[in-house]
């Protein structure tokens, strides 16, 4: 039996809206192997927690839990540190102060992991 779009997309609240739209509709279009008072539980669970394990029954769930877990993965990494990672300085008479807070914005950034600052 077909899952209803509406009672989908209303579990990907929390997504943003362009994902949210295409993932639901996909497993809306999808045939679950169990019926939906059974799906929109498993649905829910996949969405609290994308990484807790594969979904081996029912592969459009699976391609839905790859897909949010990629999409945390990406915020993950655009988020900014609230704090700079330390990075060295040589020459600092040389570096000018927007040199400097350049630097610091860098080194905010999530896939940063070193960093040194010359002239």
């Amino acid at each position: 039996m077909a899952l209803d779009f509406q009672q989908v997309r209303a579990l990907f609240a929390a997504t943003d809206a362009p994902l949210a739209d295409r993932l639901a509709g996909q497993l809306a279009r999808s045939r679950p192997p169990f019926a939906p008072e059974e799906a929109l539980p498993r649905i829910a669970a996949v969405l609290a927690d994308p990484a807790a394990g594969a979904v081996a029954d029912w592969p459009e769930l699976e391609s839905v839990r790859l897909a949010l877990a990629a999409a945390a993965d990406r915020r993950r990494l655009l988020a900014p540190r609230p704090t700079p990672l330390p990075y060295e300085i040589y020459g600092p008479a040389g570096i000018d102060r927007s040199a400097l807070k350049q630097m610091d914005d860098v080194m905010r950034l999530g896939p940063v992991v070193a960093g040194a600052l010359m002239p």
